[in-house]
């Protein structure tokens, strides 16, 4: 019992607990409005059905791009257990490295904000609500996962050379999350469409000029997550004295 109770004061434990109650309201929304505007299952016969109900969006997909915020998490606490546990660092860095391209599907929830505008019959202020909460969720679990690679990282690197990997960690993060929304680029397309992939990264570094103003999202982002990192980094290492 004892055991249970320990788990339970545990930080990772209740982050978990809590990133997974957001989870599940995220759902119950998307569930509530479906039902809102007479989505029937029943009726639904090919792929499209299920994203598309009278030609209007569903956002159905919101959950499937919640589940891609939640594997740079679940990969972040598989580094953490390693950590604890002592693994070889060579061990480890594979699973970084995964981290680091599933990374900006979490903050990428924000940039659906953009489907956000009114829609017969539901009310705007609950898709409002609907889109900021699947934001907030997907923000939370992008911030979160990087701590656990910073403390990991910390280890091996003098506080410079830290501070500025963590540096660049964001800005990829910022720029992924271009690559998401403008390219339309997967995270697993680094595998399957690797060629493709790596000629838009080639355009992105030695011609970014072409592709402003789009491509200034990511210094928006990174100016956004950057500040953000390091007030989440302080409030889950508990020196908050107000």
């Amino acid at each position: 019992m004892s055991r249970i109770k320990k788990l339970f004061k545990q930080q990772t434990f209740q982050l978990f607990g809590l990133l997974g109650l957001m989870s599940l309201f995220n759902i119950l929304l998307i569930v509530f409005r479906l039902n809102w505007v007479g989505f029937v299952w029943g009726d639904v016969s090919n792929y499209r059905d299920v994203f598309f109900f009278q030609n209007e969006p569903t956002f159905v997909f919101l959950i499937w791009n919640l589940f891609l915020a939640w594997i740079p998490y679940g990969l972040a606490m598989l580094v953490n257990r390693m950590h604890k546990h002592q693994q070889k660092g060579f061990l480890i860095f594979p699973f970084i490295g995964a981290w680091l391209l599933f990374f900006p599907n979490a903050p990428y929830l924000l940039t659906d904000l953009l489907h956000l505008h009114p829609r017969n019959p539901i009310p705007y202020w609950y898709d409002v609500m609907l889109f900021s909460s699947f934001a907030w969720t997907g923000l939370l679990l992008g911030l979160i996962s990087l701590y656990p690679i910073h403390r990991f990282l910390k280890q091996y690197l003098p506080k410079p050379l830290e501070h500025g990997l963590i540096v660049l960690l964001i800005f990829l993060c910022s720029l992924g999350i271009y690559i998401g929304r403008f390219l339309r680029w997967n995270s697993w397309d680094i595998i399957y469409q690797p060629k493709g992939l790596l000629t838009d990264l080639h355009n992105i570094f030695f011609y970014p000029a072409e592709l402003f103003p789009e491509l200034g999202i990511s210094v928006l982002f990174f100016c956004f997550l950057y500040p953000l990192y390091w007030l989440m980094k302080i409030m889950l290492e508990k020196k908050m004295s107000i």
